[in-house]
């Protein structure tokens, strides 16, 4: 029994294995540890924009054109567009346009706000850039502008996107239809 038991003390002085427990450096790496614990747990509820989607952004529109400040010296015109109308992703909705126009040679949309807004309240928001080409000899015009998203409410706040619209009308009424063709990303 002996023989054993020195064999067994000979083969753990041996052992390359062998190591020693020291309590300082055991609560060395239980510090480690739990400070890794913890920048696991505050990192995994750091929140991301995992369900954000980009979507189409599609509509039509019969919207009423309103002069609400008429060509002036500075050769500006200030503009306002409502109607109703629906589309992908809001539904059944309003549209608002307020754009300033700058009449000379080839009318340009200098500056311009658009907001849609769907049924249940949520908006979209979006600034406005453009081009109108005069009219043909009937009177028949269109409009040509492309909406940068810059936000919204409801679902669509902070959404972002593009989309283009194209409106249709003549100069004998003040009705033009719309047609929306885009991306949002909410």
């Amino acid at each position: 029994m002996k023989q054993v038991s020195n064999t067994k003390n000979l083969l753990v002085l041996s052992s390359s294995l062998r190591h020693s427990f020291n309590p300082r450096s055991f609560s060395k790496y239980c510090l480690v540890l739990l400070l890794a614990g913890i920048t696991l747990l505050i990192s995994s509820c750091h929140k991301e924009d995992n369900n954000k989607k980009t979507v189409p952004l599609k509509g039509e529109f019969v919207a009423s054109v309103m002069l609400i400040v008429p060509p002036s010296p500075g050769v500006l015109e200030q503009i306002r567009v409502t109607g109703t109308g629906s589309g992908t992703p809001f539904g059944k909705a309003t549209y608002e346009s307020d754009v300033t126009v700058d009449v000379t040679a080839s009318p340009e949309i200098t500056s311009g706000t658009d907001t849609i807004t769907a049924e249940n309240g949520d908006q979209i928001f979006s600034t406005i850039s453009g081009y109108i080409p005069g009219p043909d000899a009937n009177g028949n015009f269109q409009v040509f502008n492309t909406h940068t998203i810059t936000g919204g409410s409801g679902k669509y706040a902070g959404a972002t996107g593009t989309y283009k619209v194209t409106s249709k009308g003549t100069s004998k009424s003040p009705t033009v239809t719309a047609t929306l063709d885009g991306s949002i990303t909410y």
